[in-house]
């Protein structure tokens, strides 16, 4: 499950890594979506009456998709992206290539 967000535009992301590597930022506000949306379900069960502790209604549907794990799509003011942006491109990429040598039936060509 995969959703795009921004908590500010004038929030300055990259003031929040010491990191000098380039991206740091973006990775790190890309791991912070998984414990925000937890977060926030458990906010909602809480409010639904769920107990603490207990698995609800949200946190059940999370855990549905990837083991629970909300996987962010971070892009960085110089155009840095997250790993799971450039895993989502891979991914769109595989999934047209097929496509494209299906159509136009390339395996019996090669053989």
């Amino acid at each position: 499950m995969v959703y795009v967000m921004t908590l500010s535009p004038e929030q300055d992301y990259s003031a929040e890594s010491t990191s000098t590597a380039f991206g740091a930022s973006v990775e790190k506000r890309a791991d912070k979506f998984h414990e925000d949306n937890h977060r926030a379900a458990n906010k909602l069960e809480a409010k639904l009456g769920t107990p603490a502790g207990a698995t609800g209604l949200a946190e059940a549907e999370l855990k549905k998709y990837d083991s629970g794990r909300v996987s962010g799509l971070a892009v960085g003011a110089f155009g840095e992206v997250s790993a799971q942006v450039r895993d989502l491109a891979g991914l769109v990429t595989c999934e047209l290539s097929a496509e494209c040598l299906a159509f136009f039936d390339i395996a019996k060509i090669e053989s």
